[in-house]
């Protein structure tokens, strides 16, 4: 057997043993070998107490790579003063599952730690004070978030803990204490919230006599995740309760914090940039059950009464009474007032109408007797088909200033989706499959990639997708297939009696035929189909979450529903080659649940016609495309979410990779073939029909008006240095903020103003156009004027270039944040969180200029911009021509947290240098730093991916010299988006 074989063989076994070793080696020394450590300060005389100093210096060599899972570990446990080994296996667990025993000695035996044992108790292990102080400098508040979650989300899963019990509630006064297991892990919950801030002043006893509060509710949830944690913070008062009746008053709400992860933030990002930029105010929310799609919108209702400096007036309508009282006790929590709201359902009917959280029914028995103005914001929870006429009521009668919509598939099998008929074909914003995992929202998952050896070549073809008649006869009655799903179940779930799947067919005969199958293979399994009636599916439902069922065959109608939190695998008998709909199946099993792990799903992979899209499913789930999706499959998935993983069997490895060759292939020529029907509607008719995106299109040498000219939509020859400016087209696809955009299309209009007619910024604006066309500057043209004109010229690019940037508008995703403070009064054209190429960063800072440096012969990753007095930092942090996925591909350049960035400068720089002593004093010389980043150095498309503005940044600390790593506090905070890439966790 060779290492791969058995690595394979190992993960195989371990799979169903995830907590692997129980022991490690460790040397005599106690101390696992150092990475080019420097020597435990203590090693002369372990049993020695060790000094601050000491302790400081292990602490330094100890967390020389933050990437490490030791090191991670130890940070994450930092927010603790002590703890035992439970406590930080729950740790581990949740937040660095990564980490091995071997992790765990190595930070147990770096001499950061004193350990205590008592008779019949687990070790108490303590930080030193310089260790605590070293590790919480490198620990953000979001870091500690994260800690305490980890430990009530332990609590409230535990199967001991009476009525899921949190950590913020625990007292020694309750009357339902927490079991004395878990006790540990209260108190250490406990600890977290304390050092977050979130205290009361009641004593009472920790781990050996010491004091921690007890915690009662949080603080305001204002993010300050920046912050490094060397203290508790203090609370601020929490805003004045609303005067409502409250929903249920004899009942006491409990107190809960709620903390936004980035994949949600990411939505509510993009929501107001919905309304900031496109001025939309009816939207809608799309993403999986169980991933917070009420909180949410409570989020998002805080934040607009934030705007208007106002209460405004709530009504939020859902299709049950639990849900009327999760979602009221959801904005309670989040609003922090607990007498917030009142609720219509059953008989009851609010007193003051200012906030009311209603079912459907309730509310359409006294909808025609509200004014039209009685409420400010509407938000329509999860609904079906049968409450679409109340819905449309709703829309018609009432006129609030925002309309929001939540759904978690707004696609409809008896009617047009949510989004066409009611949000003007639009989504405002869609929590990606991996964010969601990302953030431990949505529970992991095992993908299995089958070939099952079915030939769907020959089949026919119509509107995008196999035909249904052919497929079922090809599907239905096929035992080959069925005994190697029935094989391929037996092989890969470990535990085939607790199984509770669901499995997706082609048809109902499909389905009927697999159920039949599986009961001769003595699985208790059956079909279920829209036909049953609605106490039928019930039975089957609670069988299959019960055991009495393990599996249930279906076409669609459980993936247009709920997600069932009890499903823990998927059997994809039917291919697909929608996005969507197969997010949808995927999504009926990936919510949490007690004593699930992970959701295993099985995939069965035939040989497909050219035309399948084979690579969409793929690209849900990695959130990449083209040419890096491909390398990723190649390299066997190993950049996922931690817990989740995606194996092919060879055979299915093979048809992935070509149907994703095929795919990029087919590009240009498929862009030909429907330019000749859409080409004269435009580019953006051309991707609404086809359901291509803009980068399909621009892949290899594709652009729009090649593939017009291809199909005889533009006739003539091409005028000279078309060919030439069409290579640049693309480097446009990035441009994001709306004044740029507008700068821009006002110069490539009929009657662009000349540049001598333009004022500074206008100007400004233009030089960048003229570098992103012409980036070797005085090589091609001496004068801008002359190269403006003869852009002029070239009316089939300015048309593709405007149609791009509208485009592009369209689907603006960040609201802009002016660039101020920088050059001593010049007018820099850039906005912080917009994207960048170099051309447009270099014009923009005044370092290229005609008769100067060009931005094409500019290769450094600094820039001294003398006009502006600045220094420009071009940080990439994932290095292609580095090895495929090596840790080192990451160097160290990081975000600590969301105000706070690493940077590791140029080989050469000392901290003596001129450079050096400009970047730490940069502050007191009048000088100014600009942070631009990217992930990576090239896109999907294979062009340069362009860098993203962070914005202005002062000097906090730095270590080491030739080359420093600098410590750089950002003037404003990472978005969601680029905070999900570019921190170290």
């Amino acid at each position: 057997m060779d290492a791969h074989q058995i690595l394979a063989w190992a993960r195989a076994v371990m799979r169903t043993d995830p907590g692997g070793c129980e022991a490690v080696l460790v040397p005599a020394s106690g101390r696992i070998p150092s990475r080019n450590r420097i020597p435990r300060p203590s090693a002369d005389s372990p049993d020695a107490p060790a000094n601050d100093k000491q302790v400081t210096a292990a602490a330094v060599a100890f967390t020389d790579n933050l990437r490490s899972p030791a090191v991670r570990l130890a940070i994450a446990a930092s927010s603790l003063d002590v703890f035992t080994l439970p406590v930080l296996d729950v740790i581990r667990e949740r937040i660095v599952p990564e980490a091995a025993v071997a992790d765990i000695a190595e930070f147990l035996t770096a001499g950061l730690l004193t350990a205590t044992r008592h008779e019949n108790a687990d070790i108490v292990y303590r930080f030193h004070p310089a260790a605590a102080h070293h590790l919480r400098g490198l620990l953000s508040r979001d870091q500690v978030w994260d800690t305490h979650f980890a430990l009530t989300d332990h609590l409230e899963a535990h199967p001991q803990a009476p009525h899921g019990i949190v950590a913020a509630l625990y007292s020694p006064t309750s009357e339902e204490n927490v079991p004395t297991g878990l006790r540990p892990v209260a108190q250490a919950a406990a600890a977290t919230a304390y050092l977050l801030g979130v205290t009361s002043a009641e004593p009472r006893s920790g781990f050996g006599g010491q004091h921690l509060p007890t915690v009662e509710s949080p603080d305001d949830m204002k993010d300050d995740s920046q912050q490094p944690l060397d203290q508790p913070s203090i609370p601020t008062d929490p805003p004045e309760p609303v005067q409502d009746v409250p929903a249920a008053p004899d009942s006491t709400p409990a107190a809960r914090a709620f903390v936004l992860r980035h994949g949600q933030r990411d939505m509510l990002d993009r929501l107001n940039a919905e309304r900031e930029i496109h001025d939309r105010h009816r939207n809608l929310l799309v993403a999986a059950p169980g991933t917070g799609k009420t909180l949410m919108a409570a989020f998002d209702y805080k934040q607009l009464c934030e705007q208007h400096q106002r209460d405004l007036r709530l009504l939020f309508v859902t299709d049950s009474v639990v849900a009327v009282h999760q979602a009221h006790q959801t904005y309670q929590d989040v609003l922090m007032t607990p007498q917030f709201g009142e609720s219509l359902h059953g008989g009851g009917i609010p007193e003051r109408w200012n906030h009311v959280f209603a079912t459907w029914q309730a509310l359409g028995r006294v909808v025609a007797e509200l004014p039209i103005d009685q409420f400010d914001v509407i938000v329509i929870d999860e609904f079906h088909g049968a409450v679409t006429p109340t819905f449309a009521n709703i829309l018609e009668r009432f006129a609030p200033m925002e309309l929001l919509g939540l759904s978690s598939a707004p696609e409809r099998t008896n009617g047009p989706s949510i989004h066409e008929a009611f949000f003007d074909g639009r989504i405002a914003a869609e929590m990606r499959l991996w964010d969601a995992l990302d953030s431990d929202v949505l529970c992991p998952f095992h993908y299995f990639g089958i070939a099952d050896n079915t030939d769907l070549q020959p089949l026919g073809w119509k509107q995008g997708t196999y035909d249904g008649a052919s497929l079922n006869a090809v599907l239905t009655g096929n035992d080959a297939r069925a005994r190697l799903v029935v094989s391929a179940i037996r092989d890969k779930i470990p535990d085939v009696k607790a199984m509770r799947a669901v499995g997706f067919c082609v048809s109902v005969a499909h389905a009927e035929f697999m159920a039949q199958f599986f009961r001769t293979a003595g699985f208790r399994a059956l079909a279920l189909t829209a036909a049953a009636p609605p106490a039928e599916r019930q039975r089957a439902l609670s069988s299959l979450k019960n055991g009495d069922l393990q599996v249930i065959f279906c076409v669609e109608m459980l993936s247009h529903g709920p997600s069932i939190p009890e499903v823990n695998t998927l059997l994809l008998l039917r291919p697909t080659s929608s996005a969507l709909r197969f997010l949808q199946q995927l999504g009926v099993g990936l919510t949490h649940a007690p004593g699930k792990r992970v959701l295993t799903v099985l995939d069965f992979i035939g040989h497909h016609r050219a035309e399948f899209r084979l690579d969409n499913q793929f690209r849900a789930m990695t959130n990449l495309t083209g040419r890096r999706l491909l390398d990723h499959v190649e390299h066997d998935f190993p950049q996922l979410p931690a817990g989740s993983m995606i194996t092919l069997d060879e055979k299915a490895k093979i048809l992935v990779i070509d149907s994703i060759r095929e795919q990029m292939r087919r590009s240009v020529t498929d862009a030909a073939r429907a330019a000749a029907e859409y080409g004269q509607l435009g580019l953006r008719r051309y991707l609404q029909e086809t359901g291509r995106e803009l980068d399909d299109l621009y892949r290899g040498d594709g652009t729009w008006t090649r593939a017009l000219r291809q199909a005889g939509v533009l006739e003539g020859e091409a005028p000279e240095e078309e060919t030439a400016l069409l290579r640049r087209v693309r480097s446009f696809l990035h441009v994001d903020d709306p004044e740029r955009i507008q700068a821009y299309t006002r110069m490539l209009e009929d009657d662009a103003p000349l540049y001598s007619d333009l004022d500074e910024r206008g100007q400004a604006y233009a030089r960048m156009l003229f570098f992103q066309l012409w980036p070797r500057g005085s090589a091609e043209h001496a004068r801008y004027e002359e190269g403006l004109a003869t852009l002029h010229q070239q009316q089939a690019v300015r048309s593709e270039l405007r149609q791009i940037l509208a485009h592009n508008l369209d689907n603006a995703g960040r609201v802009p944040i002016p660039l101020t403070g920088i050059g001593d009064g010049h007018n820099v054209p850039l906005t912080i969180h917009s994207s960048y190429t170099r051309a447009e960063m270099l014009s923009a800072l005044g370092v290229a200029q005609l008769g100067g440096q060009a931005p094409a012969a500019f290769a450094q990753g600094v820039a001294w911009c003398e006009s502006v007095k600045t220094d420009a930092l071009f940080i990439t942090l994932e290095k292609d021509d580095e090895e495929h996925f090596s840790p080192r591909s990451r160097l160290r350049d990081y975000a600590l947290s969301k105000t706070l960035f690493q940077w590791e400068s140029q080989s050469m720089t000392s901290e003596a240098s001129p450079t050096g002593l400009r970047y730490q004093n940069h502050v007191e010389m009048g000088t100014s730093v600009l942070l631009f980043m990217r992930r990576y150095k090239s896109s999907d498309i294979g062009s340069s991916q362009p860098w993203v503005l962070l914005g202005p940044a002062e000097y906090v600390e730095h270590t080491g010299s030739k080359p420093m790593v600098i410590r750089w506090r950002l003037r404003h905070e990472l978005s969601a988006d680029i905070w999900s890439y570019a921190g170290i966790s």
